[in-house]
Formats: structure tokens, C-alpha cells, sequence
């Protein structure tokens, strides 16, 4: 252990890469954020591996000049990083780090993980994610199970596929076979188009991503509450989360244990009402599950994944919202 035990949290998705750089203090206090930086994707898989290699080296360079810290003064680094799900991913992407911080201990997994330890501290839950993508991942100290995670185009209850939604219904109110809706307007409006046509231009643009036409979720999401289209694709969305966190919950056995379900990513973190919808119908077959939102994020995350790495306790991360189905709703203890 270095005599300054600081430790680097990455978490690598498919649009960005968040890096925070934490201290531990002691085992009776909260690990202390020192600094954060974020530079571009770090999916090995869309990127190519050099790139990747390129860009987490950037990143660490930025984090650690902006603390003033040198590569010996870290004691681990942990990583959660999307497209890392197989023992060949974990080899290839641990060389990479090997050349970037070479004999620094690393922890590295799946982007999902860190939402564990965000949550509970430990590797021990669930966490489902709707941001663009979505998935529901659990563990055990023996067992590992997972829904969705596959892709934009399978993963329904994704910030993709509520944006498909979304513009369907759109589509639908133009063509005169579905109900008028306030979607139109707003989708208009967001992405400063005059009207549908120009929005099916704007649709099948040859360089359209899919992280573009995600954050028109986002309008469903506020629409939801005065909108009845919206308000169902709403309700669908979290219909379809709630049923991946709790088939996870079956192939873990979590039967009749209390157990955590972390709640994470852009669309559950902000719109209470999906989050609300997810929590209903998880307590309607699952009453022991305790559903949280973390007050940490996925970075300082794989920062706890580091530090648990090195045998270091802390407390449990502070929660900003805690709901089991025998409690009258929510704490907070930030």
C-alpha cells in the first residue's frame, strides 16, 4: 500500500468515460473524492483497442494532473467497462492497463459493477440501468446472472427503445392511427425541426447515433404525468426493467432473503415515476427487495471496487433514496 492510499475509479461506456480519483481515509469514513475528468469511449469492441488504450491513458494522465498525484502514489484502480462480459475481454483489457499503470492492482468488470458497490459497497445485489442502454445484473460471492445488456436492438426498457416509442407514437398521431399526442410537439421542438417530414429526415440521417435518438426518452419522461401516450410508454419501460431485475433475482435465488436492487443511468436516476412504476411492480412479486438509489455514480463506484480489492473496509455509501414495500416510502441519509 502506498503511503498515501489513493485510488482511481473508471467507468467506461459506450458515449464517454468518467474518472474520479478518491482517497481512502479510514475505515470509519467515507473514501474522499479528490478529482474527476471525463474524456471519450472506452468500448474496446466499437473502438478498436489502441484507441481505447489511448483514451484511458488521457484520462488518467488528466485525473492525476489535475490532483497533482503521480502514477506511484495510486493503490488500485478499479474499472467497470462496457463491452467487458467474457474471460477474454478481462485478459485483453487488463494488458492494456498493464501498460498503462503497470504493477498498480487492478479490479476489472463488467460497467454495471460499479453500481454494486455505488449501492451496497460490495459485490453483493442487483443494479438495473436505464440510460441509452439498459441491463440488470446481480451477484453473489458465487454466482453471477444477468438480463439484457445486449444491444440497442433487443434491449427493450432502454432509453433507445422508449426514444422508438416515442417516435412511434409521433408517427402514428401524424398518420391519423394513433391517439393525438403532446410527444409531437415537444420531439419537434427538441431537435428543432418544422414538422414530421423533416423529422423523418432527421431520423435516417446517414450519421444518426444511437445516443441521438435516445435523449428523446427523456421527453416521454417528462411528458408522462400530463400525457397519456407518454404515460404508457412510460409504464411499459418500467414494466419491462422490473420483470429483467426480478427474473435476475430468480436465477440468484433471492427468494425469500432481503436483498438490495440498485436503481442507476440517466432515465431511472431522474424521472421519479419510472422509478416509481420499477418499484411497484418489483414489490408486487418481490416484497424483501429493498430498491435503492445511490448517492454515488458509477466512477466513485469502481473506486470502491479498488479499495475493497485492497482488503480496506469503509461504511456503506450514503443513499439518496431507499424504498422496501413494508416502509411508507423513502429515506434519505446523505
Amino acid at each position: 500500500m502506498r503511503a498515501t492510499p489513493y485510488f482511481i475509479g473508471i467507468d467506461g461506456g459506450g458515449t464517454g468515460t468518467s474518472l474520479a480519483l478518491v482517497e481512502y481515509v479510514d475505515s470509519a469514513q467515507q473514501p474522499r473524492l479528490v478529482a474527476r475528468t471525463k474524456v471519450g469511449s472506452s468500448n474496446y469492441q466499437n473502438n478498436g483497442v489502441e484507441a481505447v488504450r489511448t483514451t484511458l491513458q488521457g484520462g488518467i494522465e488528466l485525473l492525476l494532473r489535475a490532483a497533482q498525484v503521480t502514477v506511484p502514489d495510486i493503490s488500485g484502480i478499479g474499472a467497470g467497462l462496457a463491452g467487458v462480459d467474457r474471460p477474454t475481454d478481462i485478459a485483453l483489457m487488463s494488458s492494456v492497463f498493464a501498460t498503462i499503470a503497470p504493477d498498480i492492482p487492478l479490479m476489472l468488470d463488467n460497467d454495471a459493477v460499479p453500481m454494486l458497490y455505488a449501492g451496497t459497497g460490495r459485490l453483493e445485489g442487483i443494479v438495473t440501468i436505464c440510460g441509452t442502454g439498459m441491463i440488470a445484473l446481480g451477484c453473489t460471492a458465487s454466482k453471477r446472472a444477468r438480463c439484457g445488456g445486449w444491444g440497442h436492438y433487443t434491449d427493450r426498457g432502454s432509453g433507445y427503445h422508449i426514444a422508438r416509442d416515442v417516435i412511434q407514437a409521433v408517427s402514428d398521431a401524424h398518420d391519423g392511427i394513433g391517439a393525438p399526442t403532446a410527444l409531437s410537439a415537444a420531439v419537434l421542438e427538441r431537435l428543432n425541426v418544422r414538422s414530421f417530414e423533416e423529422l423523418i429526415d432527421w431520423i435516417y440521417a446517414p450519421n444518426r447515433r444511437v445516443q441521438d435518438v435516445a435523449v428523446l426518452a427523456e421527453i416521454a419522461a417528462t411528458l408522462a404525468e400530463s400525457d397519456t401516450i407518454a404515460d404508457g410508454i412510460i409504464a411499459r419501460a418500467a414494466d419491462v426493467l422490473a420483470d429483467s431485475a426480478l427474473m435476475v433475482a430468480r436465477k440468484l435465488g433471492f427468494g425469500a432473503v432481503i436483498f438490495s436492487i440498485i436503481v442507476s443511468g440517466s432515465l431511472l436516476k431522474h424521472s421519479a415515476l419510472l422509478r416509481s412504476r420499477f418499484t411497484a411492480r418489483v414489490h408486487a412479486h418481490q416484497a424483501q427487495a429493498l430498491v435503492i438509489l445511490p448517492e454515488y455514480d458509477a466512477a466513485f463506484g469502481a473506486a470502491l471496487m479498488a479499495i475493497d480489492q485492497a482488503g480496506l473496509r469503509v461504511p456503506p455509501p450514503p443513499i439518496i433514496e431507499s424504498v422496501s414495500a413494508n416502509t411508507a416510502g423513502k429515506r434519505n441519509n446523505r
